[in-house]
């Protein structure tokens, strides 16, 4: 049940964050902030609501009772763990590129 509860977590974010780049919250962004403000600080602003919104999904799911959802022996495991290791090779080389 935690697991789902760690899904509908992630998908308020994820609704959260997808609102947030609309063209109707960008109308009310510019018109509380201002035309000048907005251009300044809306990127700065979303990236500083949106990795808070990501801490308080993380700390929520933190402090659920932790329990493996599978366990992997032998080939699949090493392969799984290759996997892994490609992502992040992925995720670091793409900043360059």
């Amino acid at each position: 049940m935690d697991a789902v509860k760690v899904i509908v977590a992630w998908g308020a974010f994820a609704l959260f964050h997808s609102l947030t780049v609309t063209e109707r919250y960008e109308r009310w962004a510019r018109g509380f902030l201002g035309d000048e403000l907005f251009r300044a600080y809306h990127r700065l602003l979303f990236t500083l609501y949106s990795a808070v919104a990501t801490a308080v999904v993380l700390l929520y799911a933190r402090s659920l009772p932790d329990a493996p959802l599978y366990r992997l022996e032998g080939i699949p495991r090493y392969a799984f763990h290759a996997l892994q290791l490609c992502g992040a090779a992925l995720l670091l080389w793409t900043p360059w590129t």
